[in-house]
């Protein structure tokens, strides 16, 4: 595709912090966060612009994808956001069944009367997590 513009050979930058208009488009730099339609565009990304690290976000599955350990397509991981299923246990019971919908093994952090506390955690499947405990207790698992 050919675009219209100039061709620059040095740093860019503009003439004041107040000046509002950009000195570049995201998706023209190497690295950074890209935003593209469709997981065939973040595929047509340029080898040259892409970093480890890089993050692109992408329209049609509404998620965000990070290059780690290389650059080819195989590399793509979906990026992780962090806690995403909070689970509330009350009454008390030995067993917590936590079904998540995730889609993955979650690590959980499990919180009883605001102390963190030890645990078995199991998996049956990638959207339920099984939470055991040696006497029934009560409490809060974030899963990761």
């Amino acid at each position: 595709m050919n675009r219209r513009g100039i061709v620059v050979f040095n740093t860019v930058v503009t003439t004041s912090t107040e000046d509002p208009y950009p000195v570049v488009e995201t998706n023209d730099v190497k690295g950074g966060l890209h935003s593209v339609p469709t997981i065939l565009d973040r595929q047509k990304i340029p080898l040259p612009r892409r970093m480890k690290g890089m993050m692109c976000y992408v329209e049609e599955t509404v998620k965000t994808y990070q290059l780690v350990g290389g650059l080819d397509e195989a590399h793509w991981q979906e990026l992780d956001r962090g806690t995403a299923y909070m689970y509330s246990q009350d009454p008390a019971s030995a067993v917590w069944t936590i079904d998540h919908n995730l889609g993955r093994y979650p690590e959980a952090e499990i919180q009883v009367n605001g102390v963190w506390a030890e645990a078995t955690v199991d998996h049956d499947g990638k959207n339920r997590t099984i939470i055991t405990f040696a006497n029934p207790v009560a409490g809060i698992a974030q899963l990761k």
